[in-house]
């Protein structure tokens, strides 16, 4: 098993790199994507201000 400090090198450098800026590149495409996914599990949560 790696160790917490490779596995953190790994993803910094992942992230800092061509997979951060695909990510970013595609964060709209992404977001028009999920949002029946992110709309549909909001209102099964039925979240309200307040609650615990």
């Amino acid at each position: 098993m790696a160790a917490p400090e490779e596995i953190n090198s790994d993803m910094l450098s992942f992230w800092n790199g061509k997979g951060g800026h695909t990510w970013v590149a595609r964060q709209e495409h992404t977001d028009i994507t999920l949002t029946p996914v992110t709309d549909a599990l909001l209102a099964f949560a039925a979240p309200r201000t307040g609650a615990v």
